[in-house]
C-alpha cells in the first residue's frame, strides 16, 4: 500500500566505536487523507493523499526515545553473545573475588557469592562488569566497578563501623558503610580491614 516516498524519517541514532558501532533509523508514514475527485465519466471517487507529517512533537519524542531503546537492546543482545565480553566478565568476577581473603576457586561453605547486574550502569558497555554480593562470616559485602573505582559496601554485614571510622586517613569517597577503592589491591586491603574489625 505504501511506497518508500510515503515515509519520512522521525528519529535516528548512530554510535561508532568497535562493537558498539550501529545505526537505527525509524520511518513513519506521512499523514493520510482523502480528497474527493470526479472521474472522466463523471463518477465521483475519493483519492488517497499524503501530507507532511503524521506525528505531533510529543509523538516524535516518543519515537526518538524508543529509537534509543532499540539501539541499546540490540547492543545488549550483541554483547551478551560476544566471546570477548563473556571472557572479560569472568575475569572481572574472578578479580573481585580475589579481593576477599579466600581463594575464590575453592569457596568454603561459609562464603556464598551472588552475581547481580552492575548497580551503577545498566547499559551494554557495563555488561562485563557485574557486581557481587559476597556472604562472609561477617555478613554480606557488595562489591563492583563504578566507573574507575570499585565500590565496596558492607551495609548488610554485622560490621557496624562506618567507612570514616575504619579508614579516617584514606582520601577517597566514603559514605556511611561504603568506600571506593582505586585498585584491586586497595579493595583487598579495605575488605580485609572490614572483616578484621572488632568493636572495642
Amino acid at each position: 500500500m505504501f511506497g518508500s516516498e510515503d515515509y519520512r524519517e522521525v528519529a535516528s541514532i548512530e554510535s561508532m566505536g568497535g562493537k558498539s558501532t550501529i545505526g537505527v533509523k525509524v520511518l513513519v508514514t506521512r499523514e493520510i487523507g482523502f480528497v474527493d475527485g470526479i472521474a472522466e465519466d463523471g463518477s465521483q471517487y475519493k483519492r488517497l493523499v499524503f501530507g507532511e507529517s503524521t506525528l505531533s512533537d510529543e509523538e516524535c519524542n516518543i519515537v526518538s526515545r524508543h529509537c534509543e531503546q532499540m539501539q541499546e537492546e540490540i547492543l545488549m543482545s550483541r554483547f551478551k553473545r560476544d566471546p570477548e565480553v563473556i571472557a572479560d566478565q569472568i575475569k572481572v568476577k574472578e578479580s573481585l573475588l580475589d579481593c576477599f581473603p579466600y581463594m575464590w576457586k575453592t569457596i568454603p561453605v561459609d562464603m556464598f557469592v551472588q552475581e547481580i547486574p552492575n548497580q551503577y550502569c545498566s547499559r551494554h558497555c557495563c555488561l562485563y562488569k557485574p557486581w557481587l554480593v559476597v556472604t562472609t562470616t561477617r555478613g554480606k559485602i557488595t562489591i563492583g566497578w563504578r566507573k574507575r573505582v570499585i565500590s565496596i559496601d558492607w551495609s548488610d554485614s554485622h560490621v557496624k563501623a562506618t567507612a570514616q571510622e575504619l579508614f579516617p586517613l584514606e582520601d577517597v569517597t566514603k559514605v556511611q558503610r561504603s568506600i571506593h577503592a582505586w585498585s584491586y589491591d586497595k579493595a583487598k586491603e579495605y575488605i580485609q580491614k572490614v572483616l578484621d574489625y572488632v568493636k572495642i
